[in-house]
């Protein structure tokens, strides 16, 4: 699985949408969303939002491997 950051990035270039109509979207500055995609720092909601505002579903999956 990839990390979020690269997630994000490829909802983006699938929907031919910038980092900076991303920021525009979010109500903040394009150096922020560039720094976050950087150091690969998103909250859940953010993620959610950024999802959404993409059309995409955002899903989490968690797997008991306990017994592996």
């Amino acid at each position: 699985m990839n990390d979020i950051s690269t997630e994000i990035k490829v909802m983006l270039a699938r929907r031919n949408k910038t980092i900076t109509w991303l920021a525009e979207q979010l109500g903040v500055t394009q150096p922020a969303i560039s720094k976050k995609l950087r150091i690969n720092d998103f909250r859940i909601n953010e993620v959610k939002k950024i999802a959404n505002l993409l059309e995409f579903d955002m899903v989490i999956d968690f797997k008991d491997i306990s017994n592996i």
